[in-house]
C-alpha cells in the first residue's frame, strides 16, 4: 500500500527521497494521498512568492466536507526571509482546516509524508486511518475531534496551535500524544526542550 502521488508532482526533488510511492493519474486536486483519511498539498515558498495565487486556486478545488479527513499543507521553506509568508499560510490553514507542516529540505519533506504513512501502518487504531477502538469512536467520529485535540494541546503554555497540529500528525491521536516520551516529543519540528517539559508536566498532572 503505497503513497499515491499526483502527476503534477513529476520532477519534484522530494520524490528522490520517497521510498514507496506510486504515480496516480486519477489524483487531480491534491498532490499526495496517504489514504482515504489523509491527503497532502505541497508548496515551495519560492514558487509561492512567484505565484501567490496558486495555492488559493488549488484550495478552491479541495473539498473539506469530510471533517475527519486530515488535510496537510506541506511547505518547503526554500527562501531566507520566510517569516511573513509562513504567517500568511498559517492563517490560510486555520481558516481552511488544514494542518501546516514546515520542512527545510527535500528529504525532510519526504520524511514527513512517510511518517504519515508509518502512522497508518503501525498504529491502525489511530485517527488518520479511521479504524478505531469502540471507546475512541465516540470522539473520533465527532467532527470536532481534531479541533478539540488542537485546542487541548495548545492550552499548554507556549505551545501553539501549529505545534499541536504537528503533534497530531506525528502521533495520530490525543492518546498517542499523551503517551509520547521525551525523545519522541523532542523530535517534532518546533518543539524545544521548554515546550517538551511543559507538555510532559501537563500530561502527567492532568491525564
Amino acid at each position: 500500500n503505497q503513497i499515491q502521488v499526483s502527476r503534477s508532482q513529476a520532477g519534484n526533488p522530494l520524490l528522490e527521497h520517497l521510498t514507496f510511492y506510486q504515480t496516480n493519474s486519477k489524483i487531480k486536486d491534491v498532490d499526495y494521498v496517504i489514504n482515504s483519511k489523509c491527503v497532502a498539498l505541497f508548496l515551495s515558498l519560492r514558487y509561492h512568492k512567484l505565484h501567490p495565487e496558486y495555492i488559493y486556486n488549488k484550495l478552491k478545488k479541495v473539498s473539506y466536507n469530510h471533517e475527519d479527513t486530515l488535510r496537510v499543507l506541506l511547505v518547503y521553506v526554500d527562501i531566507d526571509d520566510f517569516q511573513d509568508t509562513v504567517r500568511e499560510l498559517n492563517k490560510l490553514c486555520l481558516f481552511n482546516k488544514l494542518t501546516l507542516i514546515l520542512a527545510w529540505t527535500n528529504e525532510q519533506c519526504a520524511n514527513y509524508l512517510q511518517n504519515l504513512k508509518y502512522v497508518e501502518k503501525e498504529a491502525s487504531k489511530r485517527i488518520i486511518q479511521g479504524s478505531r477502538t469502540k471507546d475512541e469512536d465516540v470522539l473520533a467520529n465527532d467532527g470536532k475531534y481534531l479541533e478539540r485535540v488542537v485546542n487541548t494541546v495548545s492550552s499548554v503554555k507556549s505551545v501553539s496551535q501549529s505545534d499541536a497540529k504537528s503533534l497530531l500528525v506525528a502521533f495520530g491521536s490525543m492518546r498517542g500524544i499523551v503517551e509520547a516520551d521525551t525523545d519522541q516529543l523532542s523530535g517534532i519540528q518546533g518543539l524545544g526542550q521548554l515546550k517538551v517539559d511543559r507538555l510532559l508536566r501537563a500530561f502527567n498532572g492532568s491525564f
